[in-house]
């Protein structure tokens, strides 16, 4: 990781725990810099652009998460979330939250794919699993690419901040928001 910010706001305390940083997420995931990353995936059990085709092709089984949560709920999941487990003890986890229904623009209600309610929804029960997960109470260490400010049409200013109001009290996440920079 490089070019490590930490995040402030005016008038919004926090335990100083949320970065932005320059790198390759899934990069930072194979080397144990960060043991818990998530992305932005829609409802169609699509992961075919952006980081989440990488995902799909690098981790199959966060694809398969997504098929499993797919054949479950159909496209009612939205604002909901699918993980797969790599490594239990350490914590090592991917997480797929649904923030965003489909993966085009709508040119009817001139809308980008990115719904912010729920990927708030979707942090909230990422934010609790990942608490259930640390028994021992360890800092963990989730990185975030800069998830709905793609290809889903997000504002990423915003979605930062909706990241920060989540994650900003917990004292055992460090949250790292990653401006993807290709690693050689």
């Amino acid at each position: 990781m490089n070019n490590i910010k930490q995040i402030t706001y005016e008038n919004k305390p926090s335990e100083n725990n949320i970065f932005v940083a320059d790198g390759d997420l899934l990069d930072l995931f194979e080397k144990d810099e960060i043991n818990i990353f998530a992305h932005g995936c829609n409802c169609l059990n699509k992961m075919g652009n952006g980081i989440a085709k990488t995902i799909k092709s690098k981790y199959p089984q966060m694809y398969a998460a997504d098929t499993k949560m797919h054949n479950k709920c159909g496209t009612k999941k939205l604002g909901d979330l699918s993980y797969f487990v790599f490594n239990k003890t350490k914590p090592k986890i991917g997480f797929n939250l649904y923030s965003q229904f489909n993966y085009w623009y709508d040119k009817e209600k001139k809308k980008e794919p990115f719904d912010a309610d729920a990927l708030v929804s979707a942090m909230e029960k990422m934010h609790k699993l990942i608490t259930e997960f640390n028994t021992e109470g360890k800092v963990i260490k989730l990185g975030f690419p800069r998830i709905g400010s793609g290809l889903a049409g997000g504002n990423q200013d915003e979605i930062q901040e909706m990241i920060y109001d989540e994650f900003k009290s917990d004292k055992l996440i460090h949250v790292y928001i990653i401006d993807f920079v290709e690693t050689k």
